[in-house]
């Protein structure tokens, strides 16, 4: 089965980074990750798109703009480490889009 993706959180682009637990890819200056739906994510899921960003981007930091709305909770663990130092090393500026009920 083939991942489809929101029509307003798409790709567009062939270089794409298909990881376990989510896509990551670079456009128009901007770091894209979609959370794909009902996987889990570890540790080792976010270091390993962390590293393929770096690979990417070397030391430049670029905002980042992440697609949790049918994501499973993250786990602690894996929150501090995208709030690290490590973490964040091409990242300038941060935003989820994600659902909220009331």
């Amino acid at each position: 089965m083939q991942l489809k993706y929101p029509e307003d959180f798409n790709p567009g682009v062939s270089d794409t980074f298909l990881g376990s637990s989510s896509t990551v890819w670079i456009a128009d200056e901007i770091i894209y990750i979609y959370s794909h739906p009902n996987k889990f994510h570890s540790l080792e899921d976010a270091m390993e798109a962390s590293d393929y960003i770096e690979a990417e981007l070397g030391a430049k930091k670029l905002p980042m703009i992440c697609d949790v709305r049918l994501a499973r909770p993250i786990p602690k663990s894996v929150r501090d480490y995208y709030s690290s130092d490590q973490g964040t090393r091409n990242c300038n500026k941060f935003a989820f889009l994600r659902f909220f009920t009331s």
